[in-house]
């Protein structure tokens, strides 16, 4: 019976080496992971989309949850400033057109009359005193259309100015994504910098992971990683580390053998989730796999 027991523990204990070196490798004499897996979550790109200008939210056109396109509008914001700017505008810019015109009928005809009396100057048939006097005229008509020029020109920049604010007035979705928090509502006054509306992209989910500087060699940008969502259990997602970040994120205490009484300092890997072809959602559970 006792010889029994022995031959079961000795089984039992076998098998137990067998399975730490089926999981494991032996590196200078100790006992590592071979796999190098990082538990995380999925993260996507939020944008908030603020208001430009102080004003009155005239609609909303959509609802938290639902998908919106690029360029798609999504609220539009009423402003009496704004408009009555916009008035402003194009009566400066109506009022420095008719003194263009009105500038360059001078200058034409300060111009025709000095090229008529410099001829008379030049055959001895006008005075020194006529041909600086038509000089002078010729230099403040030529004055005065610049004048207007630039006035006109500073005019069409307000207007100009006046329409961007307009266009902001319009708020689109800036990609293909999901809206996941609407703030106002038709008939609301909102302030400049008020947030209206979150989108989420959907097309380019990420994963941050925190990788200890003592795996960090067993990590490259480029390298393709496979991903594990507990929400796909059968599913195996596809993925690439395309950042690892300069500067350590935090230190964790590990004394052992490997650190003595060092502190281990984590680093942030980014790892993007290469044509994912399920649902995903921010928040949810992954385990990254690095492969090594």
């Amino acid at each position: 019976m006792n010889n029994r027991l022995k031959i079961i523990g000795l089984i039992v204990v076998l098998a137990v080496v067998a399975g730490l070196w089926t999981a494991n490798v032996v590196t200078n004499g100790k006992i590592a992971s071979a796999r190098l897996s990082v538990q995380s979550n999925v993260e996507m790109t939020e944008t908030n989309l603020n208001a430009q200008f102080a004003g009155k939210v005239k609609t909303v056109t959509v609802k938290e949850g639902e998908a919106v396109t690029k360029g798609q509008v999504l609220v539009t914001i009423d402003s009496d400033t704004i408009n009555a700017q916009l008035d402003q505008a194009n009566a400066r810019v109506a009022a420095t057109k008719a003194q263009l015109t009105a500038a360059r009928a001078t200058q034409q005809f300060a111009q025709t009359s000095y090229n008529r009396v410099k001829g008379l100057f030049e055959k001895g048939l006008a005075t020194q005193a006529d041909f600086d006097d038509i000089s002078n005229k010729q230099n403040q008509a030529n004055a005065g259309l610049s004048a207007v020029e630039s006035q006109s020109a500073q005019a069409e920049a307000g207007l100009a100015e006046v329409k961007t604010y307009l266009n902001k007035a319009t708020i689109q979705a800036p990609s293909k994504g999901l809206v996941t928090m609407v703030n106002v509502e038709v008939g609301e006054l909102v302030s400049s910098g008020m947030p209206l509306v979150v989108i989420t992209d959907l097309e380019s989910p990420w994963i941050q992971c925190s990788i200890k500087e003592t795996d960090l060699s067993r990590v490259t940008v480029d390298q393709p990683v496979t991903v594990r969502l507990p929400a796909y259990q059968d599913k195996v997602f596809q993925g690439r580390v395309v950042r690892i970040n300069k500067d350590a994120d935090f230190a964790v205490k590990r004394a052992t053998n490997a650190n003595g009484e060092f502190d281990v300092v984590s680093f942030g890997v980014k790892v993007e989730l290469v044509n994912p072809d399920k649902p995903l959602y921010a928040g949810m559970t992954a385990f990254v796999d690095f492969g090594q």
